[in-house]
């Protein structure tokens, strides 16, 4: 049994920590049509870098995006990461996997349902969060999903995985928050 391992960080408590040109390091030369999105792709570069280096012993990962999907060059890890409102998380595996994370709150969900050509019944908060984060990580999957996973997180965030491998993929969910701020 491989274990899928997640790694979560809280994007406010850690920037108000953060050298600001510290994180632009992680930007990759691109433009950005906002601070927020900035923020985003900056931090998860910083979360993937950190895990792969610190957990992976990656010394120098080098990521690039095939399909709209990252991918570590010089390594074995396969990767997803997901942000949503102040979590930046990251799930690792030796197997193609998708992850996403959302911060469950008050939609339509009947208009959503309808839009995508789904059936519910009157669907709750959970419910429907359940089947929005694993929708959403089926497609950077890129491909049927053989196993998946779905928890609470933080007891307002619902995450999901989806694995092309058929297994149990429970997986080990750290925040490494306080152990970014204490070892900068």
């Amino acid at each position: 049994m491989h274990r899928v391992k997640i790694f979560f960080l809280n994007a406010d408590t850690f920037l108000s920590a953060m050298n600001t040109q510290y994180l632009l390091g992680f930007s990759e030369g691109r433009e950005f049509k906002s601070e927020k999105r900035m923020k985003q792709f900056c931090l998860g570069r910083f979360l993937l870098k950190y895990v792969l280096k610190k957990i992976y012993k990656i010394q120098e990962p080098e990521i690039r995006v095939k399909n709209e999907k990252p991918y570590l060059v010089n390594g074995d890890i396969l990767f997803s990461l997901s942000h949503s409102k102040n979590l930046i998380i990251a799930a690792f595996a030796p197997f193609e996997l998708g992850l996403d994370v959302e911060y469950m709150k008050g939609r339509d969900f009947e208009s959503i349902y309808r839009y995508l050509k789904r059936k519910s019944d009157n669907p709750d908060t959970d419910t429907f969060y359940r089947f929005w984060t694993k929708y959403e990580a089926e497609i950077k999957l890129q491909k049927e999903p053989a196993s998946w996973f779905c928890t609470k997180l933080k007891d307002n965030f619902m995450l999901s995985v989806c694995a092309a491998v058929k297994e149990d993929i429970t997986p080990e969910i750290q925040e490494i928050t306080n152990h970014l701020l204490h070892n900068q």
